[in-house]
């Protein structure tokens, strides 16, 4: 029998020849002379700084999946692993495990790499705080005897500790459901572990996705499998404002498609985002969408498997396309494929990863003798982007301070808006302008203008650039009380000049109202007035934006 090592998903079966792979960039900046336009003609939302080639090293001789995360314990960046190693671990059957190699923000290596997990198969990994989450597909993890389904483990990402004990995720009905190319998402509390199933229960019908839903200390909650179709594996999902945004492929040669749902999973609409694209991983920042997938449009004539290559794109919150770029640009022409598409938003920068190798056709892999082993030598590369076109923070109430990074924006003083809202300039300089929201306007999604003073200047426009926030309460201390008891109010964008605060229809005394200018963390001093009805009473913070509310039990 052939043994197929399958790095890089469905796509990537293996093949018998060692590649070359070729750096996409020599990890050079680019001159931000040479930034490109955007599709509105302004500057281009992301400025490139570098490409990193992760692997081959002294540890790992090739990789697959090639995912990123923050630690926020060590401030450091952690890339995830399906990888080769010289020698057998011990406790392993074979090379293969999944491992990690730890970076500085700025990509550079720290030295610190190590194998977690010896489990070979598809697998897939999410972090949230300091727990890393690892899902390995049961039917080929490298195991003595495969089982279908997925085993689920959890770490700790500083001392690398397990946390609790493993559990296999049964799936009764392998093969209709699948357990290869899985996806993890952290949505609404809850972390989902997804994959797609054949709804009539056949093998080769449409398929759509099924999750398994598990508290953060892994405890199962329910299974929902959806009737909405075609979907693929590789996709992702991001639950915003009560709606959930699942975007998955049609196929492995269709088009990217977006499902929403409420939260009770009721299905809302489809769309249509993106066509010839594949494989997605999502980020939001509160204005838009980043994804990084595969585009499949290009196609060598006799090839059985076509050329992808990884995009990145930005969409407003209703999907809407702002701009798209290539992150690779090797063409049918080069050989080169690539895979296992990743992005990551951290401290204004895009971090997309993804894995490369030669192109191949079917025909070569079916040729590879019996008792070999037949394998793509992928290898794994990390492209770091700035948001070149930002607002900072990016969202906020009436007294925050934000400051928009940019280029070409003049040394003399111009005006900058938020909607039509001027801004109060506190500071002006041609590649970032210091400014503070002083007017109060509905909560909404709004364009950041910048009009630069010289005669002529183009408008610059950052387009869903900033939102504007009402109120939002996150805790009470103490959460009950009696008439004349001092509440403290924790949360969001309460702004910078006092509002008012009621309880049960009653106006609160207020002590003290706070609101750090850039981060929005809020809180409020008051007291509990008399003349309430005992039990839950309906608290509201209110400002010039909206009203924020809470419950709060008289006692």
């Amino acid at each position: 029998m052939k043994e197929i090592i399958q790095y890089l998903g469905k796509v990537a079966v293996a093949i018998a020849f060692v590649c070359l792979i070729v750096p996409v960039s020599d990890g050079a900046s680019v001159d931000s002379g040479s930034q490109p336009r955007g599709m509105n003609g302004n500057p281009s939302l992301f400025k490139f700084i570098k490409t990193v080639q992760v692997t081959p090293d002294e540890a790992f001789q090739t990789a697959g999946l090639g995912l990123i995360y923050y630690v926020p314990a060590t401030d450091r960046l952690l890339v995830f692993l399906a990888a080769e190693v010289p020698e057998t671990p011990q406790g392993c059957l074979n090379r293969r495990v999944h491992a990690y190699k730890e970076y500085t923000l700025d990509m550079q290596p720290t030295g610190n790499y190590g194998v977690f997990n010896c489990w070979g198969g598809d697998a897939i990994v999410l972090m949230v705080d300091n727990s890393l989450y690892f899902a390995a597909d049961g039917t080929t993890t490298g195991t003595a005897e495969g089982t279908p389904g997925w085993w689920f483990f959890r770490y700790d990402a500083v001392t690398w500790q397990q946390v609790g004990t493993e559990f296999h995720v049964d799936v009764p009905n392998f093969p209709a459901e699948h357990t290869d190319g899985p996806s993890l998402a952290y949505v609404n509390g809850m972390i989902d572990l997804f994959d797609v199933y054949a709804v009539s229960g056949q093998v080769g019908s449409m398929l759509a996705p099924k999750h398994h839903f598990f508290t953060p200390d892994l405890q199962p909650l329910e299974v929902r499998a959806l009737a909405e179709g075609p979907a693929m594996y590789g996709a992702s999902l991001k639950f915003i404002d009560g709606v959930y945004h699942y975007l998955t492929s049609t196929a492995p040669e269709g088009d990217l498609v977006v499902r929403r749902y409420d939260q009770n999973w009721n299905f809302l609409d489809e769309k249509t985002v993106r066509q010839h694209a594949t494989l997605t991983s999502t980020e939001f920042d509160g204005q838009r969408f980043y994804v990084a997938f595969m585009d499949n449009s290009q196609r060598a004539p006799s090839a059985t498997v076509p050329a992808f290559s990884i995009h990145l794109a930005v969409f407003d919150p209703d999907w809407n396309l702002i701009e798209d770029i290539p992150v690779t640009t090797w063409s049918v022409a080069d050989g080169m494929q690539t895979d296992s598409p990743g992005v990551r938003l951290h401290g204004g920068r895009l971090y997309v990863t993804y894995t490369a190798h030669e192109v191949f056709d079917l025909e070569t892999y079916e040729d590879c003798p019996n008792d070999t082993i037949c394998r793509i030598e992928a290898q794994a590369y990390v492209s770091v982007y700035e948001l070149f076109l930002r607002a900072n923070p990016a969202q906020g109430t009436i007294g925050t301070e934000m400051t928009v990074f940019g280029s070409g924006f003049g040394t003399g003083k111009g005006k900058a808006f938020v909607g039509e809202a001027p801004l109060k300039v506190l500071e002006w300089k041609d590649d970032s302008i210091r400014s503070l929201l002083t007017k109060a306007i509905p909560p909404d999604i709004y364009n950041v203008t910048i009009q630069p003073r010289a005669k002529g200047s183009t408008p610059i426009t950052i387009d869903h650039g900033f939102t504007v926030k009402r109120p939002e309460i996150g805790s009470l201390d103490p959460p009950g009380g009696s008439a004349g008891d001092q509440i403290t109010i924790h949360g969001f964008f309460f702004g910078t000049k006092k509002g008012k605060v009621t309880l049960g229809g009653k106006n609160c005394k207020v002590l003290s109202w706070t609101m750090d200018k850039t981060t929005g963390e809020s809180s409020i001093r008051m007291v509990v007035p008399k003349g309430l009805s005992p039990g839950a009473n309906e608290l509201k913070v209110t400002n010039g934006v909206g009203t924020g509310t809470a419950s709060f039990t008289v006692e």
